[in-house]
């Protein structure tokens, strides 16, 4: 009878342990306000969104620090070298963005992928040639996969790129858009 007993105890106690395990835990995307870091190469940034409803998540991304984006593609501008033979066609590279700020709006997939989409600025001071813009304004998409407080993804953005002086950015001769890739971004919710 004692075996029963404890055989029926055991028995109980495991579908109780069963059942509160599968309870569905509130997710980062669940959060009302949902804040996180993230660290690319050399530079670090904070997000904060708020959740309206299950539908509208809006937020802003701040980064500082020294973050590489690759360039995929860009649009040649003319240069002049001065050996004298003129302008050529080069195609620019984006360099270290040391300021970047984004404000965007938060899609979930699921409880664990989520996308945040929206317009963005950055200064990169650092561009090493005359054809290098400092400014960039743009359209900026990140992918993310969640689990646990730590998400993994990557960026991929649309911009153009500018100088401070240029009167008109769209008519200046040494305009030019890019797509850059940021292919690994990791960094912690809470």
């Amino acid at each position: 009878m004692k075996n029963k007993g404890l055989v029926l105890s055991i028995f109980i106690f495991c579908i109780a342990n069963f059942v509160t395990a599968q309870e569905n835990k509130p997710t980062f995307l669940d959060k009302t306000h949902q804040n996180s870091f993230s660290i690319e190469l050399a530079a670090i940034s904070y997000s904060y969104a708020h959740k309206f409803n299950s539908n509208v998540i809006l937020g802003a991304r701040v980064q500082g620090g020294f973050g590489l984006p690759i360039t995929l593609l860009s649009t040649p501008v003319l240069y002049d070298f001065g050996y004298g033979d003129g302008s050529q066609e080069v195609n620019p590279k984006s360099h270290f963005e040391v300021f970047k700020l984004q404000l965007f709006y938060r899609h979930s997939i699921s409880n664990n992928f989520y996308f945040d989409l929206g317009p963005f600025g950055s200064v990169s001071p650092f561009g090493e040639s005359g054809w290098e813009k400092p400014l960039k304004v743009g359209v900026e998409v990140s992918a993310y996969y969640s689990i646990w407080k730590i998400h993994i993804g990557l960026r991929i953005n649309g911009a153009l790129c500018f100088d401070y002086d240029d009167a008109n950015i769209l008519r200046a001769d040494d305009t030019y858009y890019v797509l850059d890739a940021i292919p690994f971004v990791i960094g912690f919710n809470f």
